[in-house]
């Protein structure tokens, strides 16, 4: 079973950063193949600032995911580099205001992947993913 801890980013129209956890309970069948879950759970703030029209947009965005993973690690010493792929269920929420004085709150149940590489050093990781969710702009 893995744990983490992480950052998380939102690439699009307004920027938002924060923490990610997620906990992955998994089956090794041998040295370099696993499969299990990830439950992942992110909270993340931004916003952006429009100088010229003077404009401030402050956001919040919530996401939960349940995903099933396969992982194949490309070695089988204490040092493993390994790609892994997930998809599953993403629940997703968007709080925002703006200075114009509008507001907007949108939520929704979406179906998406995510790939991932990364390293194991013994019982430490390092990785990288990009979640996929198609059909939606939170």
């Amino acid at each position: 079973m893995d744990v983490s801890i992480g950052s998380a980013m939102t690439l699009g129209e307004v920027k938002a950063y924060g923490i990610s956890a997620a906990v992955e309970p998994k089956f090794f069948f041998n040295k370099r193949i696993a499969a299990g879950l990830r439950l992942e759970g992110d909270v993340l703030f931004g916003g952006k600032i429009e100088a010229e029209a003077q404009n401030v947009d402050v956001q919040m965005t919530s996401r939960a995911a349940q995903l099933i993973k396969g992982e194949y690690y490309l070695t089988g010493g204490k040092t493993r580099p390994f790609v892994a792929v997930m998809g599953g269920r993403y629940t997703q929420a968007n709080i925002g205001s703006s200075s114009e004085g509008s507001a907007t709150i949108k939520a929704g149940v979406y179906y998406g992947f995510a790939p991932e590489l990364g390293v194991t050093f013994n019982n430490f990781r390092i990785s990288g993913m990009y979640h996929f969710i198609p059909g939606t702009d939170l």
